[in-house]
């Protein structure tokens, strides 16, 4: 499961953008389904600022479909939460 996560993360990471407005830290949770789609994608802990909730979500959406995670997964293994920084 370390594996998967460093490899959805790195994934995501490409979509990111490299500059940002202002500076915030928003954590974005979801839950990657058997064929590497998101479900349930919402900020679960915002940044204070719209603009960068926004960001956040739609770097995700940008990375979708994700890597698909390894057979036997369960869903609450498949259930991630991405900090975001902005600077």
């Amino acid at each position: 499961m370390r594996a998967y996560r460093s490899i959805l993360r790195a994934h995501v990471a490409r979509f990111k953008p490299r500059a940002a407005p202002v500076r915030g830290r928003v954590v974005v949770a979801f839950t990657v389904t058997p064929r590497g789609g998101l479900r349930g994608l919402h900020v679960a802990r915002s940044s204070g600022v719209a603009v960068l909730d926004r960001m956040a979500l739609a770097t995700l959406r940008r990375a979708a479909p994700v890597p698909r995670p390894p057979r036997g997964m369960t869903a609450r293994q498949r259930r991630f939460r991405i900090p975001f920084l902005f600077r």
